[in-house]
């Protein structure tokens, strides 16, 4: 059997978990307990590709609805693109460009003129028409020489801890109003809020529940957060978000 005759088509939510398989076996990972329950929040019928040699899964890809804020503060429609996998036994058939070209005709016929992925492995994209469009940078803090945390001005602002109830039904609303101010962004979605939150499980991440804080206004209203979370190294993460 040739690289044509493996079937592109969307799976079905019976085969979420032969398709869940074959993404995390393509990165030497077994299954781990609860990756179905965890994939079935984010599944959306359609937007699921497998790849199938003779019936049998042997690639993933799934897209999904975003918007990305552009320059003046206006927010487009773009396709998303994740969970990108082929199986060792079956790369360099053309796999990937096959699934990725039904995903991109499928974003054309719904009006999308943008795309946008995470990629592990930018270079991989480039043949596509993807290209970096943002970096990330990461800090290292002597708490010790930092002191604690600090509110600038006289306004009678304060940072406090919060729970992570108030993050989930906060933070969309703090999010959305900072992504309308920055280019690039992108909206959470409400699965997304329960994962960061630690309500949702990642069965792939570490566990770890995020503590945060939030900053107040003498009025209350929160106009930003920041999480912090311990590492395996015994350093801080933490992650902002105004």
């Amino acid at each position: 059997m040739g690289p044509g005759d493996i079937e592109i088509r969307a799976i079905t939510e019976g085969e979420l978990g032969v398709w869940a398989h074959v993404l995390d076996a393509s990165f030497l990972s077994p299954l781990p307990a609860g990756a179905i329950a965890y994939r079935l929040e984010f599944y959306v019928p359609g937007r699921s590709l497998g790849a199938f040699d003779a019936g049998r899964c042997v690639g993933t890809l799934r897209s999904l609805d975003l918007e990305v804020t552009v320059p003046g503060g206006a927010a487009v429609s773009a396709e998303g693109i994740t969970n990108v996998a082929v199986l060792g036994s079956h790369r360099r058939r053309g796999l990937l460009s096959r699934m990725m070209s039904v995903a991109l005709d499928e974003a054309v016929a719904r009006g999308r003129g943008l795309a946008a992925l995470i990629a592990s492995e930018y270079r991989i994209y480039g043949r596509f028409g993807f290209g970096p469009a943002t970096s990330a940078a990461g800090y290292e803090i002597d708490v010790r020489r930092a002191g604690n945390l600090r509110v600038p001005g006289a306004d009678g602002g304060r940072v406090e801890p919060i729970g992570l109830a108030e993050v989930r039904e906060h933070g969309p609303e703090l999010h959305e109003r900072f992504r309308r101010t920055q280019v690039g962004a992108i909206p959470r979605g409400p699965a997304t809020w329960r994962m960061h939150t630690g309500e949702l499980r990642n069965p792939t991440g570490s566990g770890k529940n995020p503590r945060p804080c939030s900053t107040a206004t003498p009025t209350g209203s929160p106009p930003g957060w920041l999480c912090i979370a311990p590492m395996t190294t015994g350093a801080t993460a933490i992650r902002t978000s105004a």
